[in-house]
């Protein structure tokens, strides 16, 4: 007699296992996708920064520094922009560059040139040469 009792009670625990799904949804995520985004075009600028020192038409692309709201308009030289675009349309559409921001009351350099210098390990990396300006 005992065994049938536990079976109606396994029914009973059954129907509120639904609502623990709940809890995986956040508003902070679009501040953590925000900077997840800045970080990578962070990372992916240093890969476009990437060149052959000596070699003709390096560093010649101009593009945002970084996905700062305080410094989207300050621009530096890299030999490649390969999916620099997407990640700052990404950050735009995001709407990361609209959150209110506390900026240093700092110009940006304005680059007059971009060329291609060898760093400490025999690798290059494209280098802007600038003069100061508000952005």
């Amino acid at each position: 007699g005992g065994a049938g009792s536990t079976g109606a009670a396994g029914h009973a625990s059954g129907g509120t296992t639904g609502s623990g799904g709940q809890g995986g949804g956040g508003g902070a995520g679009g501040a953590a996708s925000c900077d997840d985004l800045a970080s990578r075009y962070a990372a992916a600028l240093m890969a476009a920064s990437a060149c052959t020192a000596g070699a003709a038409n390096q560093c010649a692309m101009l593009v945002s520094s970084s996905l700062s709201p305080c410094f989207l308009d300050c621009m530096t030289y890299v030999q490649s922009d390969a999916g620099l675009a997407d990640l700052k349309a990404r950050w735009t559409a995001a709407g990361c560059g609209a959150r209110p921001q506390v900026c240093p009351a700092i110009g940006c350099l304005v680059p007059t040139a971009g060329t291609c210098a060898r760093g400490d390990g025999g690798a290059g990396m494209c280098v802007s040469a600038a003069l100061f300006g508000a952005k």
